[in-house]
């Protein structure tokens, strides 16, 4: 009855959020352009400089290197400069049957199916993307995307399907399948080939990754947080989802291919970017002044719409509760420091509505300051941030996964480009990094309560974007605190990305964010937690005991892993030694993978 009770309730609130979601849409389905509203992007170097390229396009309309429809394939096998052909196919099917079954019987070197003299498949690879808006499909979701392959020159390559017309690839934090015509190349990869990574660099984590500048590739270096204790100097990174890293290039393509992490460098204890997962729903501590120094430095004398408007950034986070320094970051990305021709002329801090179709429609505001309180009020807080609008994705600036990202910019990066420069004004003022605590929903849906109570869902993290509801992955939440629910399990109290009623029952997503109001709750069992700042209490049901490498099950992998902590060979630290600790008695002893070999055992 109880759960019948619970179904119900749920079955009522969807059915009133759809029909809200229908009219609204209307409202902001004219803005949908606005996700092409790029005419350029933002490279950075190690000392922050920022550079701004405009898109070329170069292979909208250029030779594929790649033919959809080869009239052979051919499955060569590659031994040093030494290749020799192992057999022609009429189909991509047959050629790829024929590669796998060469697994059992070749001893070195790598495989490939060729068609008109560029490789289809191959046992690892790295592939090479068009200077064009790429559409994909999201392997994890089937829903659509884009992106702009000028921003992201490489990514890895997982697969191509039976019938050889599209490629599974991992970027930016997404694994997705794209056309095989969007593919420049898929190039073998070796111990000397040049791809994105990661790397410490004064102390800092940085994101160095490829994008084409003409017809050759050149390195975007975004700093992306601090060094982590899993990381060293002078050590090369592999990694295209920013969570998860790895030292040797195949090891990660290894556990893409399986869907696991299980041999990362930090396997269970997934890093997030801090300014890149946090909730726009925050307040930053940065002052004015501060704003104020940090603009001044990156406008260097030039003419700019945003000298000296480090108090309408507070002031707006005050009217609105939409943090001040995630929009600082945004508005530099897209009017290059204000110094833009739409910035300068019509006050448009975020190029609201400039079209690639038609950047004159661009937006004219009176002030910078109305252009900032048009972005965090209609923007983020009735846009972005609303449950029930097509471009939610969290709170966040995120990546292709997850975040405004997704819908705002074709640059596959805006999201940590934008994140990066809050990591330099942090050398300014270090008052706000750390200040809350993030935590990732695990996986799929995850339904938003009035109170720690299972009967009271308000909405949920699932997206609705006319096509059906589809999942949110890599979902942030801001814990504020944690509660005792009415079902005796432990809760997260959590900012709400949408404003509700007064009453707390329902969203309005037109309403002005109140922090006194809007925060519902979930269930810490749903929920990681990747960064405590807040020093809220993390309960053991928030992380599942015995599952160190935080694939979700317990397996000997994770037994090995509490016994080479143990030994003293491979220390664990975060949510994986939270994990590590089965017994609970706050120390990791032969006790806990005695514990976790007997689950795995079944006694």
């Amino acid at each position: 009855m109880h759960n019948k009770k619970k179904i119900t309730l749920l079955l009522l609130i969807f059915m009133m959020i759809i029909p809200a979601f229908y009219r609204y849409s209307e409202s902001v389905k004219a803005e949908e352009n606005e996700e092409f509203n790029d005419d350029y992007f933002m490279v950075l170097d190690r000392d922050g400089n920022v550079e701004y390229k405009e898109y070329t396009n170069a292979d909208e309309n250029g030779i594929a290197t790649v033919s959809a429809e080869p009239e052979t394939y051919t499955l060569v096998s590659k031994r040093g400069e030494e290749e020799t052909v192992l057999g022609e196919y009429d189909t991509y099917e047959e050629a790829s049957q024929a590669m796998e079954m060469s697994k059992y019987y070749r001893s070195a070197g790598d495989v490939m199916v060729m068609a008109n003299n560029s490789v289809r498949a191959v046992d690892y690879g790295i592939v090479w993307l068009k200077s064009k808006v790429i559409n994909y499909t999201e392997a994890d979701t089937g829903r659509a995307g884009y992106f702009h392959g000028e921003t992201a020159a490489d990514a890895a390559y997982i697969s191509t399907s039976s019938d050889g017309q599209t490629v599974r690839i991992k970027v930016s934090g997404t694994m997705m399948d794209i056309s095989v015509n969007d593919v420049r190349s898929i190039e073998p990869y070796a111990s000397n080939s040049k791809t994105s990574y990661y790397d410490i660099y004064s102390g800092y984590l940085y994101h160095n990754n490829l994008y084409w500048s003409g017809a050759s590739t050149a390195e975007s270096n975004a700093r992306i947080g601090y060094k982590l204790d899993y990381t060293q100097t002078n050590t090369v990174y592999y990694s295209y989802d920013g969570h998860y890293f790895y030292k040797d290039f195949k090891t990660m393509i290894n556990d893409y291919r399986n869907g696991n992490y299980n041999n990362a460098v930090n396997a269970g204890n997934p890093y997030y970017n801090y300014y890149q997962y946090l909730s726009h729903h925050t307040t930053s501590s940065f002052s004015a002044s501060s704003f104020n120094q940090f603009l001044s430095n990156g406008i260097k004398g030039r003419d700019s719409a945003l000298t000296a408007q480090g108090q309408a950034f507070i002031n707006s986070q005050n009217a609105y509760t939409v943090n001040a320094a995630l929009m600082l970051g945004v508005s530099i990305n897209e009017s290059g420091w204000g110094t833009s021709t739409y910035a300068l002329t019509r006050n448009n801090l975020f190029g609201h509505q400039a079209y690639d179709s038609n950047p004159d429609s661009a937006t004219t505001y009176p002030s910078a300051e109305a252009s900032i309180n048009n972005h965090a009020y209609d923007y983020i807080s009735k846009g972005y941030l609303s449950a029930i609008d097509y471009r939610y994705r969290g709170p966040h600036l995120g990546d292709k996964h997850s975040g405004i990202n997704v819908k705002y910019a074709s640059d596959a990066f805006w999201g940590e480009k934008a994140a990066s420069h809050l990591y330099r004004l942090a050398d300014i003022d270090n008052s706000d990094y750390g200040r809350y605590t993030i935590g990732i929903i695990k996986s799929g849906e995850q339904w938003f309560y009035k109170e720690a109570n299972p009967n009271t869902a308000i909405f949920s993290s699932a997206t609705t974007d006319g096509e059906g509801r589809d999942q949110v992955y890599d979902f942030p939440v801001t814990i504020l605190d944690t509660v005792t629910g009415t079902d005796g399990n432990k809760w997260y109290k959590v900012i709400s990305d949408t404003p509700l009623t007064d009453s707390r029952t329902q969203i309005s997503p037109s309403s002005v964010f109140k922090a006194s109001r809007d925060y519902v709750y979930i269930p810490t069992s749903s929920t990681r937690v990747v960064y405590n700042g807040s020093g809220v209490e993390v309960p053991s049901d928030g992380i599942l005991l015995g599952d160190v490498n935080g694939d979700g099950q317990i397996t000997p992998a994770d037994y090995v892993k509490i016994k080479n902590h143990i030994m003293g060979s491979s220390l664990l630290t975060g949510s994986a030694l939270q994990a590590a600790d089965v017994n609970g008695d706050g120390k990791i002893t032969p006790a806990d993978y005695v514990k976790v070999k007997n689950i795995i055992m079944g006694r």
